[in-house]
């Protein structure tokens, strides 16, 4: 899977999606970028993928975290990682504000997660219990066991 970062816009808790014209805008100044709609493309590399209102890297190393930042300047907008925290630089995180609705439905859909699998524990514990109970109730039968 990898880890996902992405320049987004949010104004309070709602996201702000980034459009084309304001991406385009933003590197009109810069010729080594260029933009075809769907990928953000550095010195004729690809680099960041563009979809639902968002430019995205998965698994970024320090310098094009770096670079994302400093896109995320132009378009007045900011880097977020997977786990709903923004960037401030290549080595500091914070919580945005603005994530803080997203980082409550992350924390519901984490315990759901949690208790449905402690439930399948517990069953898949309690079967094989079971199973071991019902062995040995038969070795014993059968005389097996004394």
């Amino acid at each position: 899977m990898g880890y996902h970062v992405a320049i987004v816009k949010t104004e309070g808790s709602a996201n702000s999606v980034l459009n084309e014209s304001e991406i385009n805008t933003a590197l009109r100044a810069d010729s080594d970028y260029s933009f075809d709609g769907v990928m953000l493309s550095r010195g004729g590399q690809p680099f960041l993928q563009f979809s639902q209102g968002e430019l995205w890297l998965q698994n970024p190393g320090e310098s094009q975290l770096q670079e994302m930042l400093v896109l995320a300047r132009r378009l007045k907008a900011r880097v977020r990682g997977d786990e709903s925290e923004t960037y401030s630089s290549v080595s500091q995180i914070y919580a945005h504000p603005d994530d803080k609705e997203l980082r409550e439905l992350e924390r519901v859909e984490t315990k759901k997660i949690k208790t449905a699998t402690k439930k399948r524990q517990w069953i898949l514990n309690a079967s094989l219990f079971g199973f071991f109970v019902l062995i040995i109730s038969v070795f014993k039968v059968a005389g097996w066991l004394e």
